[in-house]
């Protein structure tokens, strides 16, 4: 008799198959996968393991094959295709994303509306430019609850580090809401683009995504940054 399937994982296979796997957050990524590497009762224990060891989906995805085996329940055959499974990501993202010019806040707004799919969560997205606002990578770096997410500084500072970019627009998602920005959303966009001048990179735009439409905090042109973001009360 087959083993029955626990709601959870057939909440998040249904979800799969319904709305694709942009609809799945990192983690439930994670999750959904060791259903199939593991027997279906041990793969929870074995994702408790697994951020207990290495704490974020980026640092597990990024761990050497012999950490992850020391992690109880990983066997090789589940290192290797958790180890391998960034790798198969950023081929398929770097393949799959044409360059474009967003070159206007309308652009940008298409953009991401087109990308994001629903979900009950918060996600943070951030796209890569080069000097010329030609699109070299859009990528998630976090995910929230309903009421809210903040911005991983480190995993950004990462990103822009290793493809050598010196521009981004970070989106996020006001799932089920209006797309206008909250107090929260404007003191956060003001800090970021702080932080980003700080080490040499400029924040383009900050796009909302709701369920009205998209929000561009850059209004109707680039360029002005400074000026932008102070008025940003």
């Amino acid at each position: 008799m087959a083993e029955k399937v626990p709601p959870r994982v057939e909440y998040l296979r249904n979800k799969f198959i319904r709305y694709g796997i942009r609809s799945l957050s990192p983690k439930d990524c994670i999750e959904l996968l060791l259903e199939f590497c593991t027997d279906v009762s041990g793969a929870y224990h074995i994702m408790d393991g697994l951020f207990n060891k290495f704490a974020t989906v980026e640092d597990i995805l990024s761990a050497d094959y012999k950490e992850l085996v020391k992690v109880d329940g990983v066997d090789e055959d589940t290192a290797i295709v958790l180890g391998s499974m960034r790798s198969y990501c950023e081929i398929i993202e770097r393949e799959g994303l044409t360059p474009e010019i967003i070159g206007t806040p309308r652009i940008a707004c298409r953009f991401f509306g087109k990308i994001f799919p629903g979900g009950q969560n918060e996600r943070v997205r951030v796209l890569l430019l080069d000097s010329g606002y030609v699109t070299c990578r859009c990528t998630d770096i976090a995910e929230g609850t309903s009421y809210g997410v903040g911005v991983d500084r480190r995993r950004l500072t990462e990103l822009l580090e290793r493809h050598w970019c010196t521009k981004c627009i970070i989106s996020h998602t006001h799932p089920g809401g209006q797309k206008l920005p909250s107090l929260p959303d404007k003191k956060g966009t003001r800090a970021l683009y702080e932080y980003l001048k700080n080490i040499g990179v400029e924040l383009v735009d900050h796009i909302i995504v709701g369920e009205d439409g998209e929000y561009s905090f850059a209004g109707e042109k680039y360029g002005d940054y400074d000026k932008l973001y102070k008025d940003m009360q």
